[in-house]
């Protein structure tokens, strides 16, 4: 019992200090201090994400381990499970618009068919691309990099 307390005061801790830090971030993009790209801010929502993942499985783990529950218990567990994930994945369907974030339309493949068709394998490109995370990263904005996977 000492080790879970343990593991919670740790995990406790852990999320504190990301809070400060965070806390810490948005001042200082308030008084406007930063203006190029915050690797450290990054860094510490990826760890955010990483420590609820691992909390959830661990929930999971937990609820379904016992080998002991009884076929009824375990079916509520799993179904309840599936209920949950398909709600909160319809809730984020209205997030994405094929409209406004589609990077490949169908004059996309079009062409792609047409360069497949016509052009040596070894041609190269010159594909649209936008620097993101304040010019840190550059990514591509449309169809044209997926090229050398069609």
């Amino acid at each position: 019992m000492l080790i879970a307390w343990g593991v919670i005061v740790l995990a406790l801790a852990y999320v504190g200090v990301l809070f400060a830090v965070a806390t810490w971030g948005d001042r200082q993009a308030r008084q406007k201090r930063f203006s190029g790209p915050r690797p450290l801010i990054y860094a510490l929502s990826i760890a955010v994400y990483i420590l609820a993942s691992l909390c959830a499985s661990s929930l999971f783990v937990n609820l379904v381990g016992p080998s002991e529950r009884s076929g009824m218990v375990m079916l509520g567990i799993a179904l309840s499970t599936l209920v949950l994930g398909f709600w909160c994945a319809g809730q984020r369907l209205g997030d994405a618009d094929p409209a406004y974030h589609a990077l490949v339309t169908r004059p996309d493949v079009r062409a792609a068919g047409w360069i497949k068709e016509n052009l040596p394998e070894d041609s190269l490109f010159l594909v649209n691309s936008c620097f993101i995370h304040g010019g840190s990263s550059i990514i591509g904005s449309d169809g044209g990099w997926w090229l050398p996977l069609v």
